[in-house]
């Protein structure tokens, strides 16, 4: 479990103060060479560059001073979505909900899935501002809050157009831009009392999920319970969110805990970071047979990096991958050959030339293909 940072409590800028924070980084750099740094999730800008985006707009969240459920082990992933804009994607994760307070607690479960999504211009050099922001609020559910907001909308904490402040509901986390807008959320059923305690939503480096296709996070163990077992949770599978408080994948306790409709999987797709970061492609296949990917031919990295690929099967199939590179000749690499519908690799490499394989182990019809390759 982190430990979240508590911040002393400033005047709010609701007002125009300083127009954009410098960065660090424009997004000619964080999109520019692979010699600047690393692009672990090879989706186009480079690690360095995601993490300052991700930290330097991190919100903050005012919650109730008596809160008591505020533990939580956030994640975060960026994705550019224009030639000057990205979205980040804070994934909150806390490890349960409180219930309604309202309610002595009635509806109370493991795992609450709330999220933030940030959307970033950069308007010259290495500065950047908020353009608007989409907060959760009971997503997918009856009383589903969630919405957009333009950043005229939104207070901050010191700096205007950088760090967001966010009123979160009481015990049931929906996230909201003011507290009138709280305690009307939900059909009247969240509150947001007005004597607050403001943390840092918790932006560490290492947390990057990546995509999809390449996941820089996927299986993640922590201890959510305090029982010093290590329990499982992930962000890339259509797996329920417990909050670390349930042992194992299959475990009928799954049932209690967040709704199906608040997977990490389904939320990050709804915004796009389940999208292909590189070459797509489907194709029809046979039984026994094979298929080359990309696009039926290889492909040259001038540089080491990491290769991903993510293949979906037809259903009741069993469709493999692999990936080869020319050493004299094609020598394989890395392979992925279970038995479900869905295989994934990533593979380090040094430069040279790579061609993945798709395979018909058994069944036939219509696969899906993303492949992504390192950038020069």
């Amino acid at each position: 479990m982190v430990l979240m940072a508590t911040i002393t409590l400033l005047l709010v800028v609701n007002v125009p103060g300083v127009l954009a924070r410098d960065i660090g980084w424009s997004m000619a750099q964080c999109t520019g060479s692979v010699l600047s740094g690393e692009d672990r999730d090879a989706d186009g800008l480079l690690d360095r560059c995601e993490f300052a985006i991700a930290s330097n707009f991190e919100p903050v969240l005012y919650f109730y001073d008596l809160e008591a459920s505020q533990a939580r082990i956030p994640f975060w992933a960026v994705k550019k979505t224009g030639a000057t804009e990205v979205q980040v994607f804070y994934a909150l994760s806390y490890l349960r909900d409180g219930g309604d307070p309202q309610l002595n607690r009635a509806y109370s479960h493991d795992g609450d899935s709330e999220f933030i999504v940030v959307r970033i211009r950069n308007t010259a050099g290495s500065e950047w501002v908020i353009e608007e922001i989409y907060l959760s609020a009971h997503y997918g559910a009856p009383t589903d809050s969630s919405a957009w907001h333009s950043y005229t909308l939104l207070s901050y904490y010191q700096n205007y157009r950088a760090t967001p402040v966010v009123h979160v509901a009481e015990e049931k986390h929906g996230n909201y831009a003011s507290r009138a807008a709280c305690d009307a959320g939900a059909a009247f059923q969240d509150r947001c009392n007005q004597v607050v305690r403001a943390e840092w939503l918790g932006v560490l480096d290492g947390r990057n999920l990546g995509n999809l296709t390449v996941p820089l996070w996927d299986g993640v163990f922590a201890d959510g319970d305090g029982d010093q077992q290590q329990e499982l949770e992930t962000y890339w599978r259509p797996l329920r969110f417990c909050g670390w408080r349930v042992d194992a994948q299959d475990n009928p306790g799954r049932s209690s805990c967040a709704p199906e409709v608040n997977t990490h999987l389904n939320e990050l797709g709804a915004f796009g970071f389940a999208d292909c970061s590189g070459t797509s492609s489907e194709r029809y296949l046979s039984s026994g047979r094979q298929m080359v990917e990309p696009n039926g031919t290889y492909y040259y990295v001038p540089n080491a990096g990491r290769h991903g690929a993510r293949l979906v099967g037809p259903a009741f199939s069993d469709f493999d991958l692999y990936l080869f590179k020319w050493v004299d000749s094609w020598q394989l690499v890395a392979s992925a050959a279970s038995s479900s519908t869905i295989e994934r690799i990533a593979y380090d490499g040094t430069a040279g030339y790579y061609v993945w394989l798709v395979h018909a182990y058994s069944g036939y019809g219509v696969y899906s293909i993303c492949v992504a390759r390192p950038r020069p």
